[in-house]
C-alpha cells in the first residue's frame, strides 16, 4: 500500500497510490527534484482511469489552479515526451493546438480548461502535484 501519510495527501485504492497538492510555486525541475526528495515523482498521468482520478478528486480542492504534472520533452528523445517514470506518454489530454511547441518542454494541467494540459516554458513557476506509490524507489 502506498505511504499516504501527511496530512495534504489523497489516496486512491483502486491506483494504490496517493498525490499532494504542492501549494508552492516553483518551476518544473524544482518541483520534479522536490517529488523525488519526499519519495515520489511529478504525477503520471498515464491512462485515462489515472488522469480521472486526478480531475475527480482535485475538482473540489482549493488549492488546485494550475499544476506541474510530470511530462516533459526528453531533448534527447527527439521531442518526444516522456512522463517522471520514464515511459513515454501514448496518453494525452492536451487542450486543442497544445503539445507542439518548439520552445516550451514542460507540462501543466489546467483547472480552468476542463484539467486539459499545456505544454510551458519549464522555467514558469507553478504549483504542482507528487504522486506517491509502493514503486517508486
Amino acid at each position: 500500500m502506498a505511504d499516504c501519510s501527511g496530512a495534504n495527501r489523497i489516496h486512491s485504492p483502486i491506483e494504490d497510490m496517493c498525490i499532494e497538492v504542492m501549494t508552492t510555486q516553483i518551476n518544473w525541475y524544482k518541483a520534479d527534484s522536490t517529488c523525488k526528495n519526499r519519495g515520489g515523482r511529478l504525477v503520471v498521468a498515464s491512462s485515462k482511469g489515472k488522469f480521472n482520478f486526478f480531475k475527480t478528486t482535485l475538482q473540489g480542492s482549493a488549492v488546485w489552479s494550475t499544476n506541474w504534472i510530470g511530462l516533459s520533452v526528453e531533448p534527447v528523445a527527439n521531442g518526444i515526451f516522456i512522463w517522471s517514470d520514464g515511459t513515454r506518454a501514448t496518453y494525452t489530454n492536451w487542450m486543442p493546438g497544445e503539445g507542439r511547441s518548439s520552445t516550451e518542454f514542460c507540462v501543466e494541467m489546467v483547472r480552468s480548461h476542463d484539467f486539459k494540459w499545456n505544454d510551458n516554458p519549464c522555467w514558469a513557476l507553478l504549483r504542482f502535484i507528487c504522486e506517491y506509490t509502493p514503486n517508486i524507489v
